[in-house]
């Protein structure tokens, strides 16, 4: 139990003292809940009121508080990487964490594409005829693009602004429909 709470310790001091999102050991949150429920079921077998159940309720709290404000401090990361168009490493996120990523990363990506609606904001004619928007059908994994960047993965229903060249390889595919837009 102390070497999990040890990793804790470890996890939480780097991630506050580095930058980069930080690698948790494999099935970190299951070990967390692990011990979180073997210390309440040890705290309702001790005597109310002893030393020992003060120090177990002192080792809950402890865990609580490192468990959470690692969290917070990995949030605000992954909030940070989106706002810069900084890609995270989606290998060092709990699954939650992957599903919030994608989620946030696809909402700040129509946010920022709906706010282009003045002339002198839109894409350049010559960058946006490179480029396709396009409605996902099946789902998709990740690949990187010619331009370099990461797409996907996508889930059916998204919409995603691809190259053009990859856009028609997805709809070829069957896994993608085009998007027309005003003016096509």
């Amino acid at each position: 139990m102390t070497y999990i709470i040890d990793l804790l310790i470890t996890a939480w001091r780097e991630e506050q003292s580095t930058k980069p999102l930080q690698p948790l050991p494999e099935k970190f949150t299951e070990s967390i809940k692990d011990i979180s429920t073997s210390l309440d079921k040890a705290i309702t077998a001790m005597k109310e009121g002893s030393l020992q159940m003060a120090i177990a309720r002192k080792e809950v709290e402890m865990l609580k508080y490192l468990w959470t404000d690692l969290l917070k401090i990995r949030k605000g990361k992954i909030e940070h990487a989106i706002q810069a168009g900084v890609p995270v490493n989606e290998q060092l996120l709990l699954d939650f964490e992957a599903e919030y990523y994608k989620a946030l990363g696809s909402i700040a990506y129509k946010y920022d594409a709906s706010k282009n609606i003045f002339p002198e904001t839109r894409v350049p004619q010559e960058i946006s005829s490179n480029y396709m928007a396009i409605r996902l059908i099946n789902d998709a994994a990740d690949f990187v693009a010619i331009d370099l960047r990461t797409y996907g993965p996508f889930k059916k229903e998204d919409i995603a602004y691809l190259p053009k060249e990859h856009a028609e390889i997805m709809i070829k595919e069957g896994k993608a429909k085009r998007i027309m837009a005003m003016g096509d």
